[in-house]
């Protein structure tokens, strides 16, 4: 397989899809997977996008780099925090290893210090060096030749024989206070380098070898003495790390000597620099030089603070546990420079740009065990630059799901605010699909559905809203959440039922229609509007349209009462046969009535809440919604203009349009003369029944008008068509037989209506007197 192949599928899918799965397979799981397997797998998912990008020499490689080693961070401490600590004692004959061991186990303090030592210790790169030359194999080479040549050397240039040692040790400089030729010291300064560099890997063995291989045995013993500690598998049983068919105790049983004698050697003023860095490191003395090495490297000036502290515990700890003979009361042991990680975190913050580092100010509060408040200082500052970096967002969101996870929120809202903007950005960036993977993460269940209400009610086109309640019935919702909190962010409670979801999309219905309210206020006569669509308008019934959708028959009916009310009492038929297409109100009805009829066979039979006064009002919406698109049909067939005589008498005198013209006129005569006519009479609240009145006064002139002039365009098919109008002119007159004057009135039309009678005289006239009296 081609390269460009293995490395390059991890940037086919964004970022924000791969994390996304590793949390929807957690959940469709129901959440019996260990927790920490989603963060190994976003460990993997960043290490193999860092990767590609390395491979492309891309500038993002580092951020993704550091991500990766943020979520092992997080991994390896929140394990360990989490774990089930065993509390056992250890017998006093022990040996100190197990003592040593057992004591960082009651100290989690330091035991997580270990952890982070380790952490910064794997993820450093290895050491690639130059191959070795001949003068660093063979140690001090040029000053043994020089001391085999000495008495030529003392008869030539006594000066330079005289500062040389007389002996080939590695101790001979320190005990004779004398030199080795300068090409040796050269070599001692690049291996020791090397050395040292290896050491910060915590690769002591390859450094152990890299000394043999170069001379320096004295160190590789050093070196050893600071991995082998003494056991007697006799006393504390067979190590883990020890040879399974030894039986005899190993290692340095003095390691508290071990350490005052490698410091003391630290403060020899001949030593070469970076030996004594080596021995500074090793013993926990002071690291000022080692600070210098390190040139400002956020990770390796962490490293060797930590190392020094830790080793300073270690220490203290041997110290009270050994006698007096097993160390040298000359030789004091320093103190560390800082009394904390936080200590050494907050030091390092002053004095480098890396330490200002989004990523590491996120690993430095998840070693301390401060990530709660970080996240909540977070989102403080979000305006500042920590959460406007995308990357940065998303793993704060994380982070703020693991919390959730690991039940580390205790309450806060933190996780929450969090979540709801990434979910801003997934819907910027076109990923509404994975919204409700991170839905299921917000605690209080009241806060899922304020915060998914949001986001539905964004959400107006059919496929994207038939994919979120696809999304929806498969990550059960209902079954996601714990228990419901007093803090809930919520503004107005709903009653809890059995799906969740419900709930959600009653909020988001209940939304919208507070935000769009004020949109809804009468303001003088209204005006029918037959025109454009209102975009708040689409919003509003796409709203509505989630409790048809998820065949919340009850919830639908009561929301399409309030959205009829808003539409006609402002003039917006357009509106009306935007929502009400696809939809039928009858059926609506039954479906409602076999819902109901089905859940009392199930023994589970709620009181019913629609009334007959809702059942009759939602059949007087079918009504003008079937005669609106009987109005529609004609205008398609004949045109809008009543004397528009663009078609032959053939298509005048056609049979079907003779029956489009019955079927429309008796719509609109019905419609007219009954529409919320005899609700009105019947009905005994009076709020309704002002409503009821209100639709007649602004729709019954709507219809008489259109009417008219559908009677107008008719009398090419047949001249009877002109006295139903001079008729119907007739019965608006009549304002005791009928309330058709008073709604003219009341909406300011008359005049209107008058013109337009006047107008049809004129056409009549096209027949002379007798088309006006026939």
């Amino acid at each position: 397989m081609e390269e460009s192949t293995i490395f390059g599928e991890p940037l086919l899918e964004p970022a924000e899809t791969q994390f996304a799965r590793v949390l929807e397979n957690y959940k469709l799981d129901n959440a019996s997977e260990d927790p920490f397997s989603v963060v190994k797998s976003f460990t993997s998912i960043s290490a193999k996008i860092a990767l590609a990008l390395n491979q492309k020499g891309s500038e993002e490689f580092e951020n993704w780099d550091l991500e990766t080693k943020l979520w092992h961070l997080f991994e390896l401490l929140y394990s360990f925090r989490l774990s089930e600590k065993q509390d056992y004692e250890v017998p006093a004959y022990a040996s100190m290893k197990v003592k040593r061991d057992a004591h960082l186990l009651k100290n989690p303090k330091l035991k997580e210090m270990l952890l982070i030592i380790q952490w910064l210790q794997y993820n450093t790169p290895g050491c690639q060096f130059p191959p070795l030359t001949d003068a660093q194999k063979l140690k001090w080479l040029q000053t043994t030749i020089k001391a085999k040549t000495k008495s030529l050397s003392a008869m030539t240039n006594p000066t330079d024989t005289s500062l040389l040692v007389s002996t080939i040790d590695s101790d001979a400089p320190l005990r004779e206070s004398k030199i080795i030729v300068k090409e040796d010291a050269d070599a001692d300064l690049i291996v020791f380098s090397q050395v040292y560099q290896i050491l910060l890997t915590g690769d002591y063995q390859g450094a152990i070898d890299l000394c043999n291989e170069t001379g320096n045995y004295t160190l590789a013993l050093i070196l050893l003495g600071a991995i082998q500690d003494y056991q007697d598998p006799q006393i504390d049983g067979q190590a883990d790390d020890m040879d399974v068919d030894s039986s005899e105790p190993s290692g340095i049983k003095h390691k508290y000597l071990w350490h005052q004698t490698v410091y003391k050697l630290s403060q020899e003023k001949g030593l070469n620099h970076y030996e004594r860095l080596i021995y500074t490191f090793l013993s926990g003395g002071d690291l000022s030089e080692n600070i210098k090495f390190a040139d400002n490297n956020w990770e390796q000036s962490l490293l060797v603070y930590l190392h020094q502290l830790l080793t300073y515990h270690v220490r203290v700890f041997v110290q009270k546990n050994i006698q007096d003979d097993e160390k040298l009361g000359s030789v004091l042991l320093p103190s560390p420079q800082f009394e904390s990680v936080d200590g050494i975190l907050n030091t390092l913050l002053q004095k480098g740009d890396e330490s200002k580092n989004p990523f590491r100010v996120i690993m430095g509060s998840v070693m301390i065990d401060q990530l709660n408040i970080f996240l909540h200082n977070a989102f403080k500052a979000d305006q500042a630059e920590i959460a406007l970096d995308y990357q940065i967002l998303r793993i704060l969101t994380h982070l703020a799901v693991l919390t959730v996870m690991l039940n580390l929120h205790d309450g806060s809202k933190t996780p929450t605010r969090i979540i709801t903007r990434y979910i801003t950005r997934l819907s910027d960036l076109g990923l509404e699909d994975l919204v409700p993977v991170y839905m299921t993460f917000i605690p209080d269940e009241k806060d899922v559905r304020e915060c998914y209400s949001i986001f539905l009610a964004t959400i107006t086109d059919p496929e994207k809203r038939a994919r979120q309640l696809s999304i929806l019935n498969k990550f059960e919702i209902n079954q996601s959440n714990g228990e419901d909190t007093p803090a809930s962010s919520a503004t107005e409670d709903i009653p809890d039922t059995d799906n969740k979801v419900y709930n959600v999309l009653k909020r988001t219905v209940e939304r919208v229609m507070l935000e769009t309210e004020e949109h809804y206020v009468q303001e003088g006569n209204v005006v029918v509007s037959d025109g454009i669509i209102d975009p708040v308008d689409v919003k509003l019934y796409r709203s509505v349209d989630w409790l048809f959708d998820k065949s919340m028959y009850e919830d639908a009916i009561s929301a399409t009462k309030v959205l009829m009310r808003r539409f006609l009492l402002t003039g917006r038929i357009k509106s009306v046969q935007a929502f009400s297409k696809n939809k039928n109100f009858k059926s609506l009805l039954k479906d409602y009535d076999f819902q109901i009829q089905t859940k009392s066979l199930d023994g589970n039979s709620p009181p019913a809440t629609i009334s007959e006064e809702d059942r009759v009002e939602l059949l007087q919406y079918q009504e003008l919604v079937e005669t609106l698109n009987l109005l529609d049909q004609w205008r398609s067939f004949v045109g809008t203009d009543a004397n528009a005589s663009q078609f032959s008498d053939g298509f005048w005198k056609s049979k079907d349009l003779e029956k489009l013209i019955e079927k429309t006129i008796h719509n609109l005569q019905k419609l007219i003369s009954t529409w919320f006519k005899d609700v009105s009479d019947e009905c005994t609240d009076e709020e309704l029944v002002k409503i009821y009145k209100e639709y007649r006064s602004i729709y019954i002139p709507y219809f008489i008008i259109e009417l008219l002039q559908v009677l107008q365009q008719s009398r090419r098919t047949d001249w009877k068509y002109m006295r139903e109008a001079f008729q119907l002119i007739n019965e608006v007159a009549d304002d005791k037989a009928n309330d058709f004057l008073q709604c003219f009135i009341a909406c300011g039309r008359l005049d209107e209506f008058v013109g337009l009678a006047g107008e049809l005289s004129i056409v009549a006239s096209e027949r002379g007197v007798r088309g006006i009296f026939a």
